[in-house]
């Protein structure tokens, strides 16, 4: 069974063997096909994710990419609490929240 291009670079790069994990390493970052973007700490990120999806004609990934030899743990919460969160780390222009 084949893997699609997308699955192949996100199995690289969260596995470290692909080329630019370490460039990107303790980022969030796009990822569609081959193509991988950094995600913009400014609202360029959503004219990035358009560009992505226009080009590939599919939505991109959102991955966070571990550094080498880091440990991180994951914890799963709820809808409500990971809205909070959200709420609590963007601050300004939060206009509207639907849930």
């Amino acid at each position: 069974m084949n893997k699609d291009l997308t699955e192949q670079t996100l199995h690289s790069l969260l596995s470290g063997s692909h080329p630019l994990a370490k460039k990107y390493g303790g980022k969030h970052v796009f990822v569609v096909d081959k193509e991988i973007l950094p995600l913009a700490r400014t609202e360029k990120s959503l004219s990035d994710f358009k560009y992505l999806k226009a080009k590939h004609g599919k939505s991109p990934v959102l991955v966070f990419v571990p550094q080498p030899g880091a440990s991180y743990i994951l914890t799963l919460m709820g809808r409500l609490q990971a809205l909070k969160i959200l709420t609590l780390n963007m601050k300004d222009k939060i206009t509207q929240l639907e849930i």
